[in-house]
């Protein structure tokens, strides 16, 4: 694995907004006032995998509407306040699993489009076919 583009605490990525392509894996994790991911707007490909992970306030990934491509896993979990995931519509391959767990606002958005209200317990793990 290569060394992993992760990002700190900061409340915007925007020193990222030059970077069109990463060959290893991305981070975004732990941001607690992290509000959107703009500065990743240039980014078309990641070679490895993306990890979106415990971002607290960030409700959208609009900022990812360039991204056509992931190598490996997707995984975008326990982001609390996420509510859509439009940002990622240029996103044609994903070359592992894809896996969308503990995102509450994301889950009440779809639930709530349809017949069904309030699941017990809402989770999606989905896998990439072998």
């Amino acid at each position: 694995m290569r060394s992993p583009i992760s990002t700190d605490s900061r409340a915007h990525l925007d020193g990222l907004s030059g970077l069109t392509s990463v060959s290893g894996s991305v981070l975004i994790e732990g941001h607690v006032v992290l509000a959107h991911v703009d500065g990743l707007s240039g980014l078309t490909s990641v070679g490895e995998s993306l990890f979106i992970s415990g971002n607290n306030a960030l409700p959208h990934l609009d900022g990812l509407s360039g991204l056509t491509g992931v190598g490996e896993g997707l995984s975008i979990d326990e982001n609390g306040a996420l509510t859509n995931l439009d940002g990622l519509s240029s996103l044609a391959s994903i070359g592992g699993d894809l896996v969308l767990l503990g995102n509450y606002a994301l889950c009440q958005s779809v639930v709530g489009r349809g017949h069904l209200r309030h699941p017990k317990r809402s989770r999606l793990l989905t896998a990439a076919p072998r």
